[in-house]
C-alpha cells in the first residue's frame, strides 16, 4: 500500500505536466483555465456570469436565489395550473433596474409553454445511473476508508505536523482571499450604489416628465372642453340654419307652385301667339297688296324717303325706344318713368314685349334691372305678362340703330332704316 505524503508550498506553483488530484480539491483564489474545462459530474455554482438563470417555482424563489440581477438577465417562473402531461407554462422575467419584472407584449404576461416530456425521460435514466453510482461510491468508500486507516497508521506521526503547519497557512491564505475577495464585493457595492442613485436619479426624471405629461393632458381636457362648446354652438346654428332651408323649401314649393301656372298660362299665349301669327300672316299679306293704299305701306318717293302724306299727322304718334335687348326675366312694376333719369324703353326679344330698363348704381359698375310695367307705360301699349304689347297704329323709332318699326299685330316689323342721325333711310317692305 502506497504512502500518501502531504507538502505545503507557501510560494508560487508551477507545474509542466499533468496533475491527477485523486481527492477533493479547494481553490480559494481565482482560477483560470486557458483551455477547455470539462466537469464529469454537476456543475454547482452559485453565481454563474450568464443571462439564463433557470426556472423557477415562484417569483418569490427567484427573487432569493438572484437578490440583484444584472441587466441582460433572464429565467422562467412557473405558472400556476402547469399540466401534467409533460409540458409546463411558464412566465419569462427578465432584469431591469436591477430587479426581476414579468415580460409583457401587448400589455398581456408573456408566458411560454415548455415540454419537459424528454427531459423527464432523460432525468429518469440519470436517477437510474446516479442510483449505480451511489452503489459503486458506497463500496468505494468503504475500501477508501480501510485505505485510510493504513495510511493514518504510517503517516501519522509525520502528517500531524505538517498537517497543523499547512493548516495554519492555509488559514492565512484563505484568510488573505477572503480579505481581497471583501475588497472586491466593497467596491461591487459601491458600484450598485451608484447605479443606485443613477436610478433614483433616472426616476425623479420619470417623476417629472410624468408632472408635465399630466399637466398636459389636463390642457388637452380644457381645450376638449372648449371644443366640445363649440361644437354645441355650431349643432345649435346647423339647426336654425336646417329650419332656414326648410322654410326656404316651402317658400320654392310655393315658386314652383307659380311658375306651373305661369307656365300654363304661356302655353296658352303661345297657343294665341301662333293663331296670331297665322292672322298676322293674312295682314301682311294684305298690306303687302295694300302698298301706297289708305292705311297700306307707306312707299318711298323718288328721293328716298318717305312721303310726308304718309307720316303721321300727330308728333305723339311716333316713340322713340332704346334698342333691343334678350331679357330673361323682367321684374314686376316701377313708380319711375320713362323720362326719368337712368331709364329707358327697350324690346325684349325673348318675350316680344316693351319693358322699362332701369340702370342704378355707379358708372364704372353700372346694375340695370328690367321691368314689365312703369308709370307711362300707357303711352306705349298694354301691360301683359312679360311687357306692354305696342300699340297699333304708332311708329316706334329705335334710337340706338335709327330704324323705324310698327306693330303688324303678331310683331315688331321694320318700316324703315338708316345708317345715322339726319342720312337718308332704306325702305323694307313687309319687314
Amino acid at each position: 500500500m502506497s504512502q500518501t505524503l502531504g507538502r505545503e508550498t507557501g510560494g508560487d506553483l508551477a507545474v509542466g505536466r499533468n496533475v491527477t488530484v485523486g481527492g477533493s480539491g479547494t481553490v480559494r483564489g481565482s482560477l483560470f483555465v486557458g483551455h477547455s474545462l470539462t466537469v464529469g459530474g454537476w456543475l454547482e455554482a452559485r453565481n454563474i456570469k450568464g443571462p439564463a438563470k433557470g426556472v423557477f417555482r415562484s417569483a418569490e424563489q427567484l427573487r432569493n436565489a438572484y437578490p440583484l440581477p444584472h441587466e441582460g438577465w433572464w429565467a422562467l417562473v412557473t405558472v400556476d395550473g402547469t399540466a401534467g402531461d409533460g409540458t409546463c407554462l411558464v412566465q419569462l422575467y427578465v432584469a431591469d433596474g436591477g430587479e426581476w419584472v414579468a415580460a409583457e407584449q401587448g400589455g398581456s404576461p408573456l408566458t411560454v409553454s415548455v415540454d419537459f416530456s424528454a427531459y423527464k425521460a432523460e432525468m429518469e435514466a440519470v436517477q437510474g445511473d446516479i442510483s449505480a453510482l451511489k452503489q459503486g461510491v458506497a463500496q468505494n468508500e468503504e475500501d477508501i476508508g480501510g485505505l485510510r486507516e493504513t495510511q493514518a497508521e504510517h503517516a501519522a506521526s509525520l502528517g500531524i505536523l505538517s498537517s497543523q503547519v499547512g493548516a495554519v497557512q492555509g488559514d492565512i491564505s484563505a484568510l488573505k482571499q477572503d480579505v481581497a475577495q471583501n475588497k472586491e464585493d466593497i467596491a461591487s457595492v459601491k458600484r450598485d450604489v451608484a447605479q443606485n442613485k443613477e436610478d433614483i436619479g433616472a426616476l425623479k426624471q420619470d417623476v417629472a416628465q410624468n408632472k408635465e405629461d399630466i399637466a398636459s393632458v389636463k390642457r388637452d381636457v380644457a381645450q376638449n372642453k372648449e371644443d366640445i362648446s363649440a361644437l354645441k354652438q355650431d349643432v345649435a346654428q346647423n339647426k336654425e340654419d336646417i329650419s332656414v332651408l326648410k322654410q326656404d323649401v316651402a317658400q320654392n314649393k310655393e315658386d314652383i307652385g307659380g311658375l306651373d301656372q305661369q307656365v300654363n298660362a304661356l302655353q296658352d299665349t303661345t297657343s294665341k301667339l301662333r293663331d296670331d301669327a297665322d292672322g298676322a300672316k293674312a295682314r301682311l299679306d294684305a298690306l303687302e297688296e295694300s302698298k301706297g293704299d289708305a292705311g297700306g305701306i307707306a312707299p318711298l318717293g323718288s328721293d328716298g324717303r318717305v312721303p310726308a302724306e304718309y307720316l303721321p299727322e300727330r308728333v305723339d304718334d311716333v316713340l322713340e325706344f332704346g334698342g333691343m335687348e334678350e331679357v330673361a326675366r323682367p321684374g314686376g312694376s316701377v313708380a319711375n318713368k320713362s323720362t326719368d333719369a337712368g331709364c329707358s324703353v327697350v324690346w325684349d326679344t325673348t318675350h316680344g314685349a316693351f319693358v322699362l330698363a332701369v340702370t342704378r348704381g355707379q358708372s364704372d359698375l353700372p346694375l340695370t334691372t328690367y321691368y314689365r310695367g312703369w308709370s307711362d307705360s300707357g303711352q306705349y301699349g298694354t301691360p301683359g305678362l312679360w311687357g306692354v304689347t305696342p300699340h297699333g297704329g304708332k311708329l316706334f323709332v329705335d334710337v340706338t340703330t335709327n330704324t323705324a318699326w310698327r306693330w303688324n299685330g303678331a310683331t315688331l316689323a321694320m318700316v324703315f332704316g338708316g345708317g345715322g342721325s339726319g342720312s337718308g333711310v332704306s325702305w323694307y317692305e313687309g319687314g
